[in-house]
């Protein structure tokens, strides 16, 4: 545990997490077990489900421009299974959802917490579908 701490601690440190404005609750879904809640530019998600992990979860949110995974609790450090890349990042999409203006679809590992971090807002709605790697393929999903 002590790995976690450290990395909990030092979010706060850089991110100022405490001193950010109230948090809003985006989804607390007791069906698949997903929290997931905006404080300032940070965005939180839990997936307290025993064993089904999601691909594509989709939920709404009020921030538009593209998200980097800065703590995600299935890192090997923290006895995770490394199911996401770190320092991931993924956009949102220009559609309504959850009676949001913008709307996210992210991989929730099961068992797992993710923080992410508003690197770019986009001052349009954009979609964010696909890019292009270092080698010039093009993908259509982050994970």
């Amino acid at each position: 545990m002590g790995e976690f701490d450290k990395a909990l601690m030092h979010l706060d440190e850089t991110e100022c997490v405490l001193s950010r404005t109230s948090p809003q609750v985006l989804q607390a879904n007791e069906g698949s077990k997903v929290i997931a809640f905006e404080r300032g530019e940070l965005l939180f998600v839990f997936n307290f489900h025993p064993t089904e992990s999601y691909a594509h979860y989709r939920f709404g949110t009020s921030m538009s421009g593209m998200f980097q995974l800065i703590l995600d609790t299935d890192q090997g450090a923290f006895g995770g299974d490394c199911r996401l890349q770190a320092g991931a990042q993924v956009g949102t999409f220009g559609e309504q959802w959850d009676g949001r203006p913008h709307s996210i679809s992210l991989y929730l590992p099961s068992r797992s917490a993710q923080v992410f971090k508003l690197v770019e807002e986009w001052a349009q709605t954009e979609d964010y579908t696909s890019w292009t790697d270092d080698d010039g393929e093009e993908g259509g999903v982050w994970w």
